[in-house]
């Protein structure tokens, strides 16, 4: 009798776990990129290395107030201490998943053996023991009706040359929400912060480095400039010749 109460606790354990997951499709359905990682092959179960966190996929997405964000799927290779463990953690679209392992999770699925996972033109599954959960990520088709409707909803018209569609502070906060998918042409990064990882970004087809242009960016630790980087010839950009990097209104620019 005691085994058998013992092995119900254990099912109804494993139920619960695995109960909540169909929920995600409502946050993925607007999905419209996902990032794999190569060391874990499609539907191959994963079984090592053992006993470690391992980033599976990456999911960029809109979430209900239209902001880009990304979900890491997190999984940890079950070992002969520790079952699996599915973690979904929510971060900004720039953070990495592989620094977050131990960010508070959006959601926790415990008690897992097998886990693998297929994506396949617009359909993700995921392969969860004995169980799928399949995800229809709408944004991956660029033409649906869900994806254009969250384009329009997100800024009520399209973006035009020259104008300003993401930008952060000396901190790396986002001061300006990214919009730079509602641009008519190419997207041009330029230095105008102490950030070292993410920079401003305009709506701009001219190439950088050219004269009245972005200067093209070599970047902070490439040089070893710390945060002031403001000043005529930094290192931090380049141009190109006979053009020169000066900076005006805290941006790096060619004249």
């Amino acid at each position: 009798m005691y085994v058998f109460k013992l092995v119900i606790t254990f099912l109804i354990m494993m139920t619960m776990a695995h109960a909540n997951l169909d929920k995600n499709q409502k946050y993925w359905l607007s999905t419209y990129e996902v990032q794999k990682n190569p060391r874990f092959p499609m539907k191959e179960i994963i079984k090592s290395p053992k006993g470690t966190y391992q980033n599976i996929l990456s999911l960029f997405y809109y979430d209900s107030n239209q902001v880009l964000r990304k979900d890491c799927l997190i999984y940890y290779v079950p070992s002969e201490e520790k079952p699996g463990e599915l973690k979904i953690i929510s971060l900004n679209k720039f953070e990495k998943c592989e620094e977050n392992f131990f960010t508070a999770t959006k959601r926790t699925y415990q008690n897992i053996f097998n886990f693998t996972y297929e994506l396949k033109d617009k359909e993700l599954t995921l392969f969860v023991d004995e169980k799928e959960y399949q995800f229809t990520l709408e944004g991956m088709d660029n033409k649906s009706p869900l994806f254009l409707s969250l384009i329009e909803s997100h800024s009520g018209t399209k973006l035009s040359e020259g104008d300003l569609c993401y930008d952060v502070d000396d901190q790396c906060q986002v001061i300006k929400k990214d919009t730079c998918h509602l641009c008519p042409g190419k997207i041009t990064q330029v230095v105008a912060s102490g950030c070292q990882n993410d920079f401003r970004k305009y709506c701009l087809s001219k190439p950088c480095g050219k004269k009245q242009a972005p200067a093209c960016i070599r970047g902070f630790k490439a040089t070893g400039v710390k945060e002031k980087y403001c000043f005529v010839g930094s290192p931090v950009g380049f141009c190109r010749k006979p053009n020169r990097v000066y900076c005006e209104n805290s941006e790096l620019i060619c004249r």
